[in-house]
């Protein structure tokens, strides 16, 4: 609430300065304030942010009837970038495939699925809906559905696929009968036991 302020007061600010008067502020007046954000080397996030303190000003001064119409809703808002996700170290991927207790139905289970996910490079929600006939055992392979339904089929190396294999085998009919945490829940389970940060 504070950043929300202080944007309007900049803006109250700038309006002053400029003699305009902030009630009556059209689409012009915001794009040359913000104009003159840019100027100053803001960021797009930070113009962003000042639109958007300044559209919620002008859409709630709309509703209570201080101002005709709300023509500032038509400013269209700065590209932002997109940032990368980040990317694990190969020792944190160490760290994280050995963080399963494989003494465990669970634990085995957990090792498949972290398995799978570094194999593969699968969505949480592609692995959740995996079944077993999808996994190529000889080829090496698992077939996969993303968005939109569409089908991929990537190689798997071994160690992923003996992991599944000892979680059917030996783990997966104990915890059908038991309540399990759902997959996103483990991911971020196993992900802080492996104090990746």
């Amino acid at each position: 609430m504070t950043a929300y302020g202080s944007r309007l007061e900049r803006f109250a600010a700038w309006c002053e300065r400029e003699g305009i008067d902030a009630r009556a502020a059209d689409v012009r007046t915001v794009r040359s304030y913000l104009a003159e954000l840019s100027r100053g080397q803001a960021a797009a996030r930070t113009l962003a942010a000042h639109l958007s303190a300044i559209r919620s000003l002008y859409r709630w001064m709309a509703a209570e009837g201080i101002v005709e119409g709300d023509a500032v809703s038509a400013i269209a808002s700065p590209k932002l970038p997109r940032d990368l996700p980040g990317v694990l170290t190969t020792q944190q991927v160490e760290a994280l495939l050995k963080t399963p207790d494989t003494s465990t139905p669970a634990g085995l289970r957990d090792a498949a699925m972290l398995e799978l996910l570094y194999a593969s490079g699968a969505r949480i929600s592609e692995l959740a809906a995996l079944n077993v006939e999808y996994i190529g055992w000889s080829e090496r392979t698992l077939r996969l559905w993303g968005k939109g339904s569409k089908e991929r089929i990537v190689p798997l190396y071994r160690r992923a696929l003996e992991a599944t294999r000892l979680y059917i085998e030996e783990g997966s009919c104990s915890l059908r009968q038991s309540a399990v945490t759902p997959l996103p829940g483990r991911i971020r389970c196993l992900y802080r036991r492996a104090a990746i940060a």
